[in-house]
């Protein structure tokens, strides 16, 4: 039954494959319009180069043909700007051969950037500068948007400058901020200076999950349905940005230097956890940080793997998680963590084609069970469509148990 389920979902998320040839727009609720119907996006931040182009095709080709094979739905590129007019003019028609698409990289068009290694060289102010790029690109079917802002500079009337100018010149594509600050006041100063707001949070190691949900929460607290809101997932380790020499080809990571556990990158399990976290909180769209980290890590096969299977099984379920979401009775709620007598499980309820799914995330690194004992709707089994938990449930009343982190998807069955 569970395989029949995920293959009705896959063919449905088929049917929403990425294809933005005309103006892209969003829903009311912030997910993505692709063909008139609601999408999911799940992206993943690179660094490719245009100028790999004459200096090292071998490796562009790899990259794209790479792409071309995963599941993201776009590239989120810090590169696209690396090269002359006429090789980033080639790269693009090579993501068009490939039917790739990628967010250009604005976020160094700052002469006031406050970070010395993060600057770019162009010729003439920052505005000049954008003018060219989004006239020049502003009509290529690989573009899907501008990344206008990464952190910094901690300025939101120049993000808010730039953002203007770029929707005079384009307003077809949206131009997408992602803010590291903590609190919704803090991420309202940008609002006006994009169409998709995102944040990050690197929790591992050092801080809790739910850190992750406190991000979301803030960011969607600030958004109010008046932005897509996304959350950029870490995949990296700490000790490829505190040693020396890390970030080089070839360099190989001692075990002594992450053996404390504080620079270690992620588990599976745990960039999983993150994910739906951030699903459940609210995110409309997810990203991934990032695959040149996970192609310099020490485990880059497996980590590279993982993050891919990942990012096909949110994509399997998109039909659910742009359907409707079902609106749980305010005395359910603990804390204002989406639980039902268990804080340390986060979840949500969707209503999809007639049934319900809910959507679940131990954020405990221990086995965690919820009992739900007032559930909105009556159902007669409780099928598992994802995940390996143990769900029983009947007559309004469901059982689960998580293994630490796990996540799951389940079906209520009338």
């Amino acid at each position: 039954m569970r395989a029949a389920i995920l293959f009705l979902l896959c063919t449905c998320s088929v049917i929403y494959a990425v294809d933005l040839q005309a103006a892209v727009k969003f829903d009311k609720n912030g997910y993505m319009l692709v063909d008139g119907q609601p999408q999911f996006p799940v992206s993943i931040y690179v660094a490719f180069y245009p100028e790999w182009l004459d200096t090292d095709p071998n490796k562009i080709e790899a990259n794209l043909n790479d792409m071309r094979n995963s599941p993201f739905d776009f590239m989120i590129n810090y590169g696209s700007g690396k090269g002359s007019a006429e090789q980033i003019r080639r790269y693009y028609e090579q993501l068009k051969r490939y039917n790739l698409k990628e967010f250009f990289d604005l976020t160094k068009y700052y002469n006031e950037m406050d970070v010395a290694e993060w600057k770019m060289d162009f010729d003439g102010t920052d505005e000049e500068a954008i003018s060219r790029t989004v006239k020049s690109l502003k009509d290529c079917t690989s573009l899907i948007g501008w990344y206008i802002f990464d952190e910094n500079p901690k300025k939101p009337e120049l993000v808010t400058r730039h953002y203007q100018l770029i929707k005079e010149i384009d307003p077809n594509h949206p131009a997408f901020v992602l803010s590291n600050e903590e609190t919704a006041e803090e991420h309202r100063e940008y609002l006006a200076g994009c169409d998709i707001f995102g944040v990050d949070c690197y929790p591992v190691a050092g801080k809790s999950m739910i850190s992750v949900a406190d991000r979301v929460d803030s960011m969607m607290e600030a958004v109010n349905h008046s932005r897509s809101a996304w959350f950029v997932t870490q995949t990296f380790g700490w000790y490829l940005y505190k040693n020396p020499g890390a970030r080089e080809e070839g360099f190989r990571i001692s075990p002594q230097a992450i053996a404390n556990g504080t620079d270690r990158p992620p588990t599976p399990e745990e960039i999983r956890c993150m994910s739906y976290l951030a699903i459940v909180h609210g995110a409309t769209g997810l990203s991934y940080y990032y695959h040149k980290d996970i192609m310099l890590s020490y485990d880059a096969p497996v980590r590279w793997a993982a993050v891919k299977a990942i990012a096909k099984d949110i994509k399997d379920i998109s039909p659910i998680l742009t359907a409707q979401t079902i609106k749980i009775d305010p005395k359910l709620l603990y804390k204002n963590r989406l639980s039902a007598d268990n804080i340390s499980v986060h979840w949500m309820a969707k209503k999809y084609q007639d049934r319900m799914y809910l959507i679940l995330v131990n954020t405990s690194r221990d086995l965690q069970s919820s009992f739900f004992n007032r559930m909105p709707w009556k159902f007669t089994n409780a099928n598992v469509i994802q995940g390996d938990c143990f769900a029983y449930g009947s007559d309004g009343l469901l059982l689960v148990i998580l293994d630490g982190l796990e996540t799951a998807v389940i079906e209520l069955q009338q």
